[in-house]
């Protein structure tokens, strides 16, 4: 009489890499700001800010990881400063450009408190 082996870990404990999920997250924030800085022009950089904010706060929303969701916050941010500073050269303020920082890493706390405020299935 065969048994089948144990599973390596249950169902519900499969998760994806660090790096993989850091990586997708990486990627989609670069491919997001690119959309928006290409929908938008760069006097209307405001929007930038918000799809990015939006991003990071679905991200991790989404996301179990937390190290993902920081490195992926972190990506978001650096994007909007990428692009406030080369597309957005002269148009946006750059003395405040820290300033603009807090609303991305307040949407992914956000999200996270959305996370932890939801009921395990």
């Amino acid at each position: 009489m065969t048994t089948s082996p144990p599973p390596c870990c249950p169902p519900d404990q499969r998760r994806l890499p660090t790096v993989a999920v850091s990586g997708f997250g990486c990627v989609g924030a670069i491919i997001v700001g690119g959309l928006a800085s290409w929908v938008w022009p760069p006097r209307t950089f405001h929007a930038w800010l918000l799809v990015l904010a939006l991003f990071a706060g679905v991200f991790a929303a989404k996301t179990a990881d937390r190290v993902a969701v920081l490195v992926t916050t972190a990506a978001a941010i650096l994007v909007f400063d990428g692009l406030s500073t080369t597309v957005g050269a002269g148009v946006v303020p750059v003395g405040d450009l820290m300033a603009y920082w807090i609303p991305i890493g307040f949407a992914a706390l956000l999200g996270r408190g959305q996370r932890w405020l939801r009921p395990r299935a």
